[in-house]
């Protein structure tokens, strides 16, 4: 199972995420600084988890 982790999402969650065998994809690591958007078209593509904590995500 993929996860997606939005910038907001802390790293060492991201690291037990892996540790617990989960393939996380952390927009903090990768693709720093793009939309909500962008982050919600990446999650449809692969048809996968999003995690974030931003309460106002996506408006």
């Amino acid at each position: 199972m993929t996860v997606i982790a939005d910038e907001d999402i802390n790293s060492e969650f991201v690291m037990e995420l892996r540790k617990l065998g989960f393939e996380v994809i952390s927009v903090r690591e990768s693709r720093r600084g793009i939309s909500d958007q962008e982050v919600i078209g990446v999650a449809k593509q692969i048809n996968e988890f999003l995690l974030t904590e931003d309460k106002d995500f996506g408006n």
